[in-house]
């Protein structure tokens, strides 16, 4: 068995392969883009109520963006790659 070529496939430090990390980047840039949808909404004065806090973007948007970066992270974790 050749070993260098398992060394080759793998990143050197980490138990995934470079596939794995692109998927965990664009997962972890697609969660950051979730929590910016998410953020802002506040009142003015800070007492008084605005009505952007319930915007749609924030309630319906937002929450399915997160959950589709961290569902990307799960399957950057268990991603095994093509059987040869």
């Amino acid at each position: 068995m050749n070993m260098e070529g398992k060394e080759d496939q793998r990143i050197k430090g980490y138990g995934f392969g470079k596939a794995n990390l692109y998927i965990a980047l664009a997962s972890v840039a697609v969660i950051v883009v979730g929590y910016l949808l998410l953020a802002g909404g506040k009142s003015a004065d800070g007492v008084s109520f605005d009505e952007e806090v319930f915007s749609r973007l924030r309630i319906g948007v937002a929450p399915v963006v997160l959950t589709v970066g961290y569902v990307g992270l799960l399957v950057a974790l268990l991603w095994r790659g093509k059987k040869r």
